[in-house]
């Protein structure tokens, strides 16, 4: 889910989790607990300098009727804010007492710097963009307006605010007579950046690829018509105006953006490792490519083993995994929303009876929850995922939602096993029911739970418990299991070959659906990689090897003193946190959880 960078000193000497954790010196055997109130002191310094949306995401109510007010000379106006909240950081740092604290704060110092490199970065390249610092989803470029405004006035409804209040937000986002709206302000700044950038130069223009996408009717369409389903009825006249203003920014878009644009989209290779740097990732391209393709003739060559085992107990005589899968899947699959939502909870149920079971982790408190997706969220990002919880302000009311999007081509018993496993529970819904239960109960601060996030804490977590859970399947749905995990496994190498212009567009495509069988996904991964989150794929393979090796290396050093449970509620006790920033601690951590559960 999250974005966050960890560079150093503008781009020029990179932090690493496991920098910030060796440069600060441990003079006690133990290091405690952050010190929550000092933490979170920090944490909020950090969101009251982030848009309005970012600090409703984090649980500011007071922020939900309003939103990002763009304008000419918006972007530059970051930098004075940047370094305003960079001096502010200094100052805390000081004052830290406790070494983990220090080690925290270190953290959001240098996703801060990140920040100010990637404003230096876009202006080097004269990059056409709208910079919005990351929300607590991903690192955004709000050119896609439209997607902009839907997702942040849906989000209001997902966690929970009234019809009424999203109708404001979505209202001030239209603008009025004495305020201009969203649209209009993005098209000031668009101009303005247009007009510096040529002063000095070509200007980096989005690809066709991602305009395209930007201005498609049939999305545009759908989110038009959820519209009133989240603010309610009586504001046709509000969504005219905003319908109104959509055309014109086509329009805008048409003329002065589309005739330069490239095929292609052709990020930089440094603003690229900046992106990777956002996600948690902090190898080099070419170390992804080669790590990559290595696992992939291994998990492969499992893939075409279990298939040719599976084929011949169903008395098939097909020897291509995909084109297998395809065939079983399309034989169990159902259109029917009640039925594949019921293959979902019965698996969510097979799946906590096995965790409580092999005592794998502890469980939340609550029950899962999940729907399928809206019409909107279909045609924006098809893909099913975690709406995940605000913490400030959270008093227990707002929980995670695994969101089933693509439902038709996820219908299937086989599909639900492994993606009940990443998206509910032990993946996405586990990580974070298990840090607000933490956080309500005085256990966790700001900083683990929403500051640190990124990709590679978070979705590393959700792939390493795939391979956690795989073995406990049926051997059609480890067949779909194994599928998945090909497909993480590829994004870790055809993200960057994308980027840096090993191969192309369609080559993505062909590879996704040919190889590993993911047809109905294979575009919305070419766009992924290419303008969408590039280098964010990444992250999901890169997390889960830096846990696996962790829980490797502990393995090694503790002997019997290790077990699954401890190790598992020992990593998530850290929230979102990079691994490498506790590791040296962690033991200590899971002989305490170990210590209480033999009390």
């Amino acid at each position: 889910m999250n974005k966050f960078i960890l560079l150093a000193l503008l781009g020029t000497t990179m932090i690493s989790p496991h920098s910030i954790a060796a440069d600060i010196p441990n003079t006690e055997t133990r290091i405690p607990q952050a010190n929550a109130l000092f933490a979170n002191e920090v944490a909020e310094i950090f969101l009251a300098n982030m848009p309005f949306e970012v600090q409703c995401d984090a649980g500011y109510e007071q922020f939900a009727p309003t939103g990002t007010n763009i304008a000419m000379g918006y972007t530059s106006k970051w930098y004075k804010t940047l370094d305003t909240l960079s001096n502010s950081l200094d100052l805390f740092n000081t004052m830290a007492d406790d070494p983990m604290t220090e080690r925290q704060i270190h953290l959001v110092r240098a996703i801060v710097n990140d920040y100010r490199t990637m404003l230096n970065l876009n202006a080097k390249h004269r990059r056409l963009c709208l910079f919005m610092p990351p929300n607590l989803v991903d690192p955004q470029d709000a050119m896609d307006v439209v997607g902009y405004i839907f997702g942040n006035v849906n989000n209001l409804i997902t966690k929970g605010f009234s019809k009424e209040t999203a109708a404001q937000r979505f209202a001030f986002y239209v603008g009025n007579d004495e305020n201009h709206g969203f649209i209009q302000g993005a098209i000031a700044e668009l101009e303005w950046l247009i007009a510096l950038y040529g002063q000095s130069g070509d200007i980096l223009y989005p690809s066709i690829r991602q305009i395209n996408d930007m201005v498609d009717q049939n999305k545009i369409d759908a989110i038009l018509r959820e519209i009133p389903s989240l603010i309610g009825d009586g504001h046709g006249e509000l969504i005219a105006e905003f319908s109104k203003q959509i055309k014109q920014y086509q329009d805008f878009i048409a003329e002065k953006i589309t005739p330069y644009a490239p095929q292609e989209s052709q990020l930089p290779r440094e603003l690229y490792l900046t992106y990777l740097r956002l996600y948690g990732v902090f190898d080099t391209p070419e170390q992804l490519i080669e790590r990559a393709q290595r696992d992939w003739e291994i998990y492969y060559k499992r893939y075409q083993d279990l298939a040719l085992e599976v084929a011949q107990e169903h008395d098939l005589d097909i020897t291509d995994p995909a084109q297998l899968i395809d065939k079983l899947e399309k034989e169990s699959g159902s259109s029917d929303k009640n039925v594949v939502m019921q293959r979902y909870r019965d698996a969510q149920a097979k799946m906590e009876d096995i965790i409580q079971r092999d005592r794998l982790m502890t469980l939340p408190e609550r029950a899962i929850q999940m729907r399928p997706g809206t019409d909107a969220e279909e045609a924006s990002f098809p893909v099913p995922h975690v709406s995940t919880p605000n913490f400030i302000g959270n008093t227990g009311t707002v929980w995670p939602t695994f969101v089933l999007c693509d439902l038709v081509n996820n219908s299937s018993p086989l599909s639900a096993d492994p993606l009940i496993v990443h998206e509910g529970r032990p993946g996405h819904d586990l990580q974070f029911s298990r840090m607000l239960e933490s956080y309500l109960h005085g256990k966790m601060n700001l900083i683990e739970a929403v500051i640190a996030s990124n990709s590679a804490n978070a979705e590393g977590w959700a792939h390493y418990v795939e391979y956690l859970m795989t073995p406990y399947m049926s051997k059609e749905a480890q067949l779909s299991a194994i599928k998945d995990q090909l497909l993480r496994i590829g994004r870790m190498f055809l993200d960057p070959q994308l980027n840096t212009q090993q191969i192309r567009y369609n080559d993505i495509v062909q590879f996704v659906t040919e190889k590993i069988g993911h047809a109905g996904m294979a575009k919305s991964e070419a766009n992924r990689y290419s303008f969408m989150i590039p280098g964010q794929a990444t992250s999901y393979r890169y997390g889960a090897i830096k846990i696996m090796d962790l829980r490797d290396k502990l393995k090694a050093e503790m002997g019997d003193d290790f077990t699954l449970q401890a190790f598992h509620d020992g990593i998530l006790s850290f929230g979102l946190l990079p691994v490498d920033l506790y590791a040296d601690v962690l033991p200590q951590r899971m002989r305490d959880y170990s210590s209480n559960v033999n009390a």
